[in-house]
């Protein structure tokens, strides 16, 4: 059987009751105590006066109630705080706690201590780390306490402080992971997102990162995993995508020895291996409807099945998923179970495209740059000249409409600097690196893009735009009215906007 712990604060109550050997009225922690509930008591407290072996020796004086005869281990923590209401600091400190301990069961106090205190214990009881709760009082005794409904009122104001405390109204964010610098951003937006994802970090709530190929969703899994109070744990990536279906099961959830043919041993799935930290599953629309059911009784329940197994295994994890897909839509078309949507729609984090990033192009390519730089002078050995952008190349990228996002750009530099014959990056290589077709005939084509799961009509009227704007200059010498008027142009005006529109030098 499982040893029943009670987690609590020393208050101020129960230090002034010990100082005034007050045994009718020994206060909030030692009302708990006398009940016989608990075989250990883990007490936090920030008192530089107090004396711990005295309170310590002080409660086991006390008879229980009943006349229960047991022996109580009683733990005393020192965490000393400048501010017995700094909310993220109380959270830290009691997760640190509730984390080295895994197999009890646990209950809270809410009575000692400030009412920031006590919201932290109800946040925690009702994320990562489940437990009844309590409180006392010298008129009602020692009562249990069933959120939202029985909680005493004046707990509930204390919620929304913390709520607004630790998701960043004040200056309660957790401070910047190697993982959260990586993501390099001049953008208002993405700033901005990067500020949610640390909200969203401090509590062990799913998160959804939805947005286009490229765009980074992986690094802010990475990132919102290293601030989070599973740090410590692994964090689990899976690509939904690419695991074969008739497999996905197996490597989800594991399977025993003698499972089928070639199961040799047993294998712990992703799931499993996720215990204790954050499971990522990348590309999570891609699940099979199966699957999805699956996932979601693990989200419900707590627990998986291994395949072979006839017995269940707890887990223990924060799930991150992303997707480049509009999962309300594959809802409404039937491929995504709507009751799973919304176990993982809790934090929805929305990354923004490359070419909506403002000032992010000129920014990245220049940090991308000096990281291509350094990896390829690295590789030769020192025998490398350093490449550079014109600034007529940088305002080609800049125009560029990025569908891969910073994953193309990252390429795109790469492949730059791999074949320029000079330091300096040119429009004209920028562009042939940029709008360089395939050996298909067909994307020989202007314009041509493979449907896929779709593409972006502007970027492509600009693309066909480009090119038949050069082939009239070149055809008509670059004498603009002979080109406007070859493009259906009413006049050469015209013709120069859109030049200037596209970043088209001609000279």
């Amino acid at each position: 059987m499982n040893e029943h712990s009670l987690y609590a604060w020393i208050g101020n109550t129960d230090i002034r009751c010990f100082e005034e050997d007050n045994r009718e009225n020994p206060g909030p922690v030692a009302q708990a105590y006398r009940t016989g509930r608990y075989d250990r008591l883990i007490l936090l407290f920030n008192h530089i006066t107090l004396s711990r072996e005295g309170y310590d020796r002080w409660l086991q004086t006390l008879p229980l109630e009943n006349n229960i005869q047991k022996t109580i281990t009683i733990e005393i923590i020192d965490r000393p705080m400048e501010n017995p209401t700094d909310f993220s600091a109380i959270y830290e400190i009691v997760t640190e706690q509730l984390s080295k301990r895994n197999s009890e069961n646990r209950t809270y106090h809410l009575s000692p201590g400030t009412p920031a205190m006590a919201a932290v214990w109800m946040l925690v009881s009702a994320g990562p780390y489940p437990a009844e709760l309590i409180e006392s009082s010298l008129q009602m005794g020692v009562k249990d306490v069933h959120i939202p409904f029985d909680i005493s009122f004046r707990y509930r104001p204390e919620i929304t402080a913390f709520t607004q405390s630790v998701i960043g109204l004040t200056s309660g964010l957790p401070e910047d992971s190697v993982e959260f610098k990586m993501i390099l951003t001049k953008s208002g937006q993405m700033k901005k997102l990067k500020e949610n994802a640390k909200k969203a970090a401090v509590f062990n709530v799913p998160v959804l990162l939805l947005g286009e190929s490229g765009t980074g969703k992986e690094m802010v899994a990475n990132a919102v995993h290293s601030v989070s109070a599973r740090k410590n744990g692994p964090l689990v990536s899976v690509n939904c995508g690419a695991i074969p279906r008739e497999l996905l099961e197996s490597e989800l959830f594991g399977y025993e020895k003698g499972a089928f043919t070639g199961a040799e041993k047993n294998h712990k799935g992703f799931l499993e291996q996720a215990d204790k930290g954050s499971l990522f599953l990348d590309e999570v629309a891609e699940l099979s409807l199966q699957a999805q059911v699956k996932l979601l009784r693990v989200l419900q329940t707590g627990y998986i099945r291994p395949v072979g197994s006839e017995k269940d295994i707890k887990v223990d994890f924060r799930v991150i998923a992303a997707t480049n897909k509009d999962l309300m839509q594959e809802v409404v078309e039937g491929r995504f179970r709507e009751d799973l949507f919304h176990r993982l729609a809790v934090a929805v984090l929305k990354l923004i495209p490359l070419r909506e990033r403002e000032g992010d192009i000129a920014f990245l390519s220049e940090k991308l740059s000096q990281k291509v730089n350094k990896t390829f002078s690295d590789e030769a050995e020192g025998n490398w000249r350093e490449r550079s952008l014109s600034e007529e190349a940088l305002q080609v990228l800049i125009e560029h409409d990025w569908p891969g996002n910073i994953r193309e750009l990252q390429n795109s530099i790469t492949r730059l600097f791999l074949w320029a014959d000079k330091p300096v990056i040119s429009k004209e290589e920028a562009r042939f690196a940029l709008h360089r077709k395939t050996e298909s005939s067909k994307e020989k084509q202007p314009g041509y893009h493979p449907l896929g799961d779709g593409i972006d009509l502007n970027a492509e009227r600009d693309r066909m735009s480009f090119y038949y704007i050069q082939e009239a200059l070149k055809q008509s010498g670059g004498v603009k009215k002979r080109a406007a008027e070859l493009l259906g142009f009413k006049n050469y005006q015209t013709l120069s906007m859109q030049m200037e529109k596209l970043g088209i030098v001609w000279k």
